[in-house]
């Protein structure tokens, strides 16, 4: 059951203001100022707290009185920490594959911890008009509950299957789900990323923004902010690790395609389909796309532990691994038409990481 907190929880602010380190390593191997924004120490452990709170605030506006995640990962942490904080109930949907180390922390939040099946989900966002217009489950279950899409891990379901479990366990009104990516009130609170790396770059604008992509929320955030604050111009470099490579898929195909199967380790990564949005955000901002393996993700998880002291997933470091430890922005391989004198590589934290798990994919990959 969730702890009750004082209701000026509801209008303060749920996330907190991160750090922006120029790192000194990496910018000797660039050959230009990176700096990094640290969203690993935010308040849940990721990015995710930013947009989730805003969704999440203004469901509360429209009467939610519960909330329910289908995120075993980053989102699920982040959705139980914003309910704790605004006194609501939450249930999390998780996979048997969930390491127990997540779940345990799901429980530490708050949260009512449901077990079902052997398939890691999310739900995407093609139904949720037809739920406001009206339309009602057999159930007559009002939540906010949208088409299912799955990130494969062990047996696959069918999405149908998947979502009637997942409302029969919240046929109540007044509950709605947190979506991990897709939904424009979470790209909205995405989006003060960049207003805060505007003011602590005091001035200066970078040449690249670079990050890691799995359903395309951040992403859609960055780039959301990055038209706020006039960065129209400032190419986006948008990395994945090949297997979970959803958007690049989508640029070599010239359409919004969805992948067969994620079989990268970087399971935070795991959206067989980015969001429409971010489809669409390739035709209306400088976007570049590159994807790295799951080996140089991890090598760069050791390195960024060696260099920073910093434990971070192979889903975070994907936007380090190739491209800013193994690549040096002047030797060729820049996608960039002019000099790099300044990189921010926004860093967007993760949970699914302990010492046990480096080990293990050292020895694996």
């Amino acid at each position: 059951m969730a702890t009750s907190v004082p209701s000026p929880a509801k209008a303060r602010q749920l996330y907190v203001r991160t750090p922006l380190l120029c790192s000194r390593k990496l910018s000797e191997r660039v050959g230009a100022n990176v700096w990094l924004k640290m969203e690993s120490v935010q308040t849940s452990g990721s990015f995710k707290t930013r947009g989730l709170s805003n969704f999440a605030k203004k469901a509360v506006e429209r009467g939610c009185t519960r909330f329910a995640s289908s995120s075993g990962g980053n989102a699920g942490l982040a959705a139980a920490y914003i309910a704790r904080q605004l006194g609501l109930p939450i249930t999390v949907v998780v996979p048997e594959t969930t390491p127990s180390f997540i779940a345990d922390k799901l429980r530490e939040e708050g949260a009512e911890v449901e077990v079902v099946g052997k398939v890691r989900g999310f739900l995407s966002c093609d139904c949720h008009r037809n739920w406001c217009q009206g339309i009602q489950t057999p159930l007559n279950a009002n939540i906010s509950i949208i088409r299912y899409g799955m990130k494969p891990i062990g047996e696959l379901w069918s999405w149908p299957n998947n979502l009637h479990n997942l409302i029969n366990h919240f046929p109540i009104h007044g509950c709605e789900l947190i979506h991990p990516f897709d939904h424009p009130d979470i790209w909205e609170g995405h989006a003060s990323i960049v207003e805060e790396i505007q003011e602590q770059l005091q001035g200066v604008t970078p040449d690249l923004v670079v990050l890691s992509v799995g359903g395309g929320g951040l992403m859609n955030g960055v780039l959301e902010g990055m038209a706020r604050v006039g960065w129209t111009q400032v190419p986006l470099l948008a990395i994945e690790t090949q297997g979970a490579h959803s958007l690049n898929a989508c640029v070599a195909a010239g359409e919004w395609v969805e992948l067969d199967d994620i079989t990268s380790i970087a399971t935070c990564l795991g959206a067989k389909r980015v969001c429409e949005r971010s489809y669409q955000w390739l035709s209306q901002h400088p976007v570049l796309t590159a994807t790295v393996t799951d080996r140089e993700a991890v090598s760069a998880c050791i390195n960024i532990a060696d260099d920073h002291r910093v434990l971070v997933p192979p889903a975070l470091w994907s936007s380090s691994g190739r491209t800013l430890y193994s690549i040096s922005f002047g030797d060729g391989h820049s996608q960039t038409a002019t000099p790099l004198k300044n990189v921010v590589a926004i860093l967007c934290g993760g949970n699914g990481v302990n010492l046990e798990t480096i080990q293990q994919w050292k020895k694996n990959i």
